[in-house]
């Protein structure tokens, strides 16, 4: 189960789909606690819930189900590792790992075996050529 926005910012349901064929089984009009404790007192053989840790969720499924299991869903199980992993790396390697990714800008010029470089003479651009030359002798 998890929640999500009809509209951005505004009008919020709950979807909730089955574990095992991942399908669709019921999408509530909102994420309200009242609301999913009712669908799950409907269903008293679920015994397994895959949902983020909302503590609302948590609470009221507890209320209406108190023998189900709760586990993390993929999404924020990875989520939570990853953000771990982070934190365990940087107090090993503080120097190492920036605290916020860097964006490195990208060249507009092609990649190229040919180095482009400035003639020390006129300053424009000159093509050059490691290795051997056209004419087959080195440079």
């Amino acid at each position: 189960m998890d929640d999500f926005a009809f509209r951005k910012g505004h009008d919020y349901g709950t979807l909730l789909c089955d574990l095992t064929t991942h399908a669709p089984i019921d999408v509530l009009p909102d994420r309200n606690e009242e609301t999913v404790k009712e669908w799950f007192q409907k269903r008293p053989f679920i015994q397994l819930v895959t949902r983020d840790w909302s503590q609302s969720f948590q609470k009221e499924i507890k209320r209406a189900l108190p023998y189900t299991q709760h586990i993390s869903d993929r999404f924020h199980l990875v989520h939570n590792l990853g953000s771990l992993l982070k934190r365990i790396l940087q107090k090993s390697l503080p120097n190492r790992i920036p605290k916020e990714p860097t964006v490195q800008p990208v060249s507009s010029e092609p990649t190229d075996p040919v180095k482009q470089v400035r003639d020390p003479e006129n300053g424009q651009k000159a093509r050059k050529r490691s290795g051997r030359s056209h004419s087959g002798s080195k440079n």
